[in-house]
């Protein structure tokens, strides 16, 4: 027989923290560009001029068999 199984879990309590927020308007720090920048946006270029970032691949590595 198969038991019928619930999870429960509880509410998340505390205080929620704000998203870091900049002051005034900003704009993109490259020469000749004019966007301006989201209050949010902590770069001071704008998603053309910021350089490329690759994220970090997780995973297991396979290891290689030589046959």
């Amino acid at each position: 027989m198969t038991e019928n199984t619930t999870l429960v879990g509880s509410k998340v309590s505390g205080r929620r923290r704000r998203p870091k927020a900049f002051d005034g308007v900003r704009i993109c720090a490259d020469m000749g560009c004019e966007t301006r920048l989201s209050r949010y946006n902590r770069n001071g270029t704008c998603y053309m001029h910021s350089p490329i970032v690759f994220p970090r691949v997780r995973g297991r590595d396979v290891p290689v068999i030589d046959v």
